[in-house]
């Protein structure tokens, strides 16, 4: 019972980490270039491991998105564990690739306290950067989905 009890503790500590808004960030995107998360952003998709980017990467194409911007959202990556190594030789040349920008938090800093499961993207839906709704998913469908209602809110 006591373990059940400490378990309990852990997991609510670790939901009540999360934040209840997104601070105002700007990220570089794979070519260096800066792009800012501001009140105007309406949503994010946020991945904090490879294979889960891999996956909002392939949506992404299959979609055919190239300015995830213009749908008022952002796709960041928490690259932080990388070594630099890897990332200079191997992940970025293979982020140049892709038509659209993905944003790159180099420190962990930034998103440290962003809404995350391990190994399942982040959907965020923003008011005003206040959190309004979170789906933590590991399917490149229901990632395709989030976009595809992203996409029919522009229109």
């Amino acid at each position: 019972m006591k373990n059940l009890f400490l378990c309990l503790i852990f997991v609510l500590a670790s939901i009540t980490a999360f934040t209840d808004s997104i601070k105002p960030v700007e990220f570089p995107d794979q070519f260096d270039t800066k792009t800012a998360i501001s009140e105007n952003t309406q949503w994010l998709i946020f991945s904090e491991d490879k294979d889960i980017s891999d996956k909002v990467n392939q949506a992404i194409v299959a979609l055919k998105i190239t300015d995830v911007n213009s749908l008022k959202g952002a796709y960041v990556a928490d690259i932080s564990k990388m070594p630099s190594l890897v990332t200079s030789m191997f992940a970025l040349p293979e982020m140049k690739k892709y038509n659209f920008k993905i944003l790159l938090d180099h420190e962990g800093e930034p998103t440290k306290n962003w809404p995350r499961q391990t190994k399942k993207a982040s959907l965020i839906k923003l008011t005003k950067l206040e959190i309004a709704e979170v789906k933590y998913t590991d399917s490149i469908d229901e990632i395709k989905k989030f976009l595809q209602q992203q996409m029919l809110v522009k229109k």
